[in-house]
């Protein structure tokens, strides 16, 4: 998508309205139960109900501009196929040169006299207005994404829920009406929002959720009915680490010294941040590259593990201005050159890893440079613990980069790369850490919570990163709402157990940082190691429950959602267990590992990556998952 110069988004990324949530629907979450964070309680959170008019919606149309946009034509296509969905009256789409009836639904700009009190002017390409006018339903938003945006908005407060790519609740007939009194408005507090999981890389469920990163969604790219994405000059190979690219292993040959200097010898781990050649030639590739593919936006970002450069020149930065401040000056010069020919561009790089400081001796951002900040936020506690040593780490990255820029974008990781199919918890952090972004003026949040393959509810994770990306600021009642809405919703009955479990995991986690094996007493008899299976056999014991009150349908959520647990337990106690073991408790054992592993395949939890793929030949399932 051609864009202008993002910092003119960000100015209008200010205007946040109030969002209003969903009616609760079938399935809906339980009501009257006090939602607690960490030692404050809050009252129930109640989304505002929709009341009909008694107007019958076969009685309306639908009413577009002449010159309507894609994505203005395609949002009048939704709320069609939703309405037929749920079994009502599909109203007629119509252009506003014609006449004008008693009964509209105007989607975008039109020339109907209700749009007048709209100042369209204020709103982005992605913000949206929807109020009644009289027996007018007012779906206001300009040419892009916005008007696909409020008629979902709208659909979600019927009652339509898209938990997943494919599960989605429908209200019955009798639910979907125009209603009265309608007033849903929304503008984005953060301009690019990702919640990065498989599940998510839908192109049309990635618009239900207003989640507008192009990642791995070519739709949202190519298809003009989208209303357009946000991504980087280059694809989806150029969204990060990109210095692999821009500055190759194969220039190391004629320019060792581009690279960084390691243990007194050149080498290809990192680019050599004070290398005047470098630089140019990372300079160039970046033009080359901007002119067969311009989004507005590019990155140019340290590659992925490797070290910094050790060398004389490197040092001496590093003394004066961080190991940060130092890259900054790099990208800095870079943007600085690129700006002439690329006015509009915005150039991204990372705080990660080894580069996670501020900078020093007044090193800033340029106003053409966005600092991505990498953080690993604590998933055991609240942004505001004060006896939590990574809480206090991150966020004071947090506050110390907010205060550099107000162009702030943060990478976090609901995931983990160590290991996605252990039990983690982390719910209640997610809600913490996106009001902590919202809080110290981050306009972008991009949530790796996985790519590669299926950890732990990873659905349900992004499902609900989606809604707090969509929404940081929200309360912890409304945030716990969509959690037990989107558990019964894609669980069914099973929830009620799922959401105990869930809870007991983050109660088990509370004052540490250790994992849950951590909580199962080990002792030695006779040299063999024996556990106190207290904490797995209360887990199984919900998840035994969950699976008894399955439907078909929710069975296989149920299933691949156990997985981890399972994967958790056998991993770390399968082996051991069955040299103390009955031959009984033997036969039990090698049955639930064969099932697991299984299952596994069976749903696709596998790692994506060659070298850790599981060994698909395995028969003799006395060999334990550490062995796979």
């Amino acid at each position: 998508m051609k864009r202008s110069r993002w910092i003119g988004l960000l100015m209008s990324a200010v205007l946040c309205f109030g969002t209003v949530f969903p009616m609760s629907a079938c399935n809906s979450a339980k009501d009257g139960e006090d939602d607690q964070t960490g030692g404050e309680t809050e009252e129930p959170y109640i989304p505002e109900e929709l009341e009909s008019n008694g107007i019958a919606l076969e009685n309306y149309q639908i009413v577009i501009s002449a010159e309507a946009s894609a994505a203005e034509r395609y949002a009048a296509e939704v709320l069609q196929e939703n309405f037929r969905k749920a079994g009502q009256s599909v109203p007629e789409v119509v252009t506003d040169d014609e006449a004008e009836t008693e009964y509209e639904i105007l989607i975008g700009q039109t020339e109907r006299k209700e749009d007048d009190g709209i100042d369209y002017s204020s709103l982005g390409d992605e913000s949206y207005v929807v109020k009644t006018a009289g027996n007018d339903l007012v779906i206001a938003a300009n040419e892009k994404r916005g008007a696909i945006y409020g008629v979902y908005a709208y659909l979600d407060a019927l009652g339509f829920r898209y938990y997943t790519p494919d599960c989605e609740k429908i209200p019955e007939k009798e639910d979907v009406f125009v209603a009265k009194d309608v007033d849903l408005q929304w503008s984005p507090t953060f301009i690019y929002r990702e919640s990065m999981a498989e599940s998510t890389w839908d192109s049309e469920w990635a618009l239900t959720q207003c989640i507008n990163s192009d990642f791995k969604r070519d739709g949202l790219k190519t298809n003009a009915r989208y209303g357009g994405s946000m991504g980087f000059s280059g694809g989806d190979r150029y969204l990060v680490h990109t210095l692999q690219y821009l500055l190759p292993d194969s220039v190391y040959s004629e320019h060792p010294g581009y690279f960084s200097e390691i243990d007194g010898k050149r080498s290809v781990q990192q680019p050599c941040f004070t290398s005047e050649g470098g630089l140019e030639y990372v300079y160039q590739s970046a033009r080359k590259l901007l002119l067969s593919d311009n989004t507005g936006l590019l990155n140019i970002s340290q590659r992925d593990g490797g070290k910094e450069c050790e060398c004389a020149n490197c040092r001496a930065s590093y003394e004066k201005y961080g190991i940060m401040g130092t890259i900054l000056n790099y990208i800095n010069k870079i943007a600085e050159k690129l700006e002439g020919e690329f006015p509009d561009v915005l150039v991204q790089t990372l705080c990660y890893e080894w580069s996670c400081e501020l900078p020093k001796g007044g090193v800033v951002p340029r106003d053409n440079v966005i600092v991505e900040l990498c953080l690993n936020m604590c998933k055991d506690h609240m942004c505001d613990d004060p006896d939590c040593e990574i809480v206090e780490e991150t966020m004071g990255l947090l506050k110390g980069w907010s205060e550099l820029t107000d162009q702030l974008y943060i990478w976090s990781y609901p995931g983990s790369w160590a290991n996605s199919f252990r039990v983690r918890g982390g719910f209640k952090s997610y809600w913490s850490q996106a009001n902590a972004f919202a809080e110290n003026n981050v306009v972008a949040h991009y949530a790796e919570i996985t790519g590669v393959e299926c950890p732990e509810f990873s659905e349900w994770r992004a499902y609900l990163w989606a809604k707090l990306n969509k929404n940081p600021s929200m309360s912890y009642a409304e945030y716990r709402y969509h959690m037990e809405d989107f558990a019964y919703g894609y669980y069914g009955d099973s929830a009620e157990y799922i959401l105990e479990y869930v809870d007991y995991i983050e109660s088990l986690k509370v004052g540490t940082h250790e994992d849950i094996m951590k909580r199962v007493p080990v002792t030695i008899v006779n040299g063999k190691t024996q556990y106190d299976m207290t904490v797995f056999d209360r887990c199984n014991e919900l998840w035994d429950e969950a699976e008894a009150v399955a439907t078909e349908e929710t069975l296989p959520h149920v299933e691949k959602s156990r997985l981890h647990l399972t994967m958790t337990e056998l991993l770390n106690t399968g082996t051991k267990r069955y040299q103390t073991a009955s031959e009984e408790e033997r036969e039990v054992l090698v049955e639930r590992n064969e099932a697991l592993y299984k299952d596994i395949f069976k749903y696709g939890c596998i790692h994506k990556f060659p070298e850790h793929t599981f060994n698909p030949n395995i028969t003799d399932f006395r060999l334990f998952p550490e062995k796979w």
